[in-house]
């Protein structure tokens, strides 16, 4: 916001000095001459802040950071999925269940790639897995922990 408030400070300063000079110039061509040159000076004023302070106008970082964007959303909702199934999980009894899951965002919609359980070999691993997509939807593959 700093930079942006002294961007709009300088142009401001530039617009008004070069009005100043500009009821100053003669009449006829020396005036035309001398508007000209003030037109430059107030385009260099409006470009020049920009350059100096490192601003490039690459768009291959915008394409970059958007995908920096939609690997944080996937982490998140693929956080959020993990969490919903361990404390279902939790809440039927199956204690010290782990879930992994692989989340992908394509087109606005989210799919999961592959979801995977780990419970105790106390638990069928059938009853496991029906119970999950009973309960969420979610065709997970079930494994006993340390498998």
């Amino acid at each position: 916001m700093k930079y942006l408030n002294e961007w709009t400070y300088t142009v401001c300063i530039t617009l008004i000095f070069s009005v100043i000079f500009s009821l100053l110039l003669p009449k006829g061509a020396n005036g035309k001459v001398g508007k000209i040159i003030i037109t430059v000076f107030i385009m260099i004023s409006f470009i020049a802040p920009i350059k100096a302070n490192g601003l490039n106008f690459d768009f291959d970082n915008i394409n970059s950071i958007s995908e920096k964007q939609e690997e944080n959303e996937e982490e998140s909702y693929g956080a959020i999925i993990k969490s919903n199934i361990e404390k279902t999980l939790s809440d039927a009894g199956y204690k010290n269940s782990k879930a992994k899951l692989k989340v992908k965002i394509n087109d606005n919609e989210l799919y999961i790639k592959s979801a995977e359980i780990y419970i105790l070999n106390d638990y069928d691993k059938s009853e496991v897995k029906k119970y999950i997509f009973d309960k969420l939807g979610i065709n997970a593959q079930v494994y006993y922990i340390g498998e």
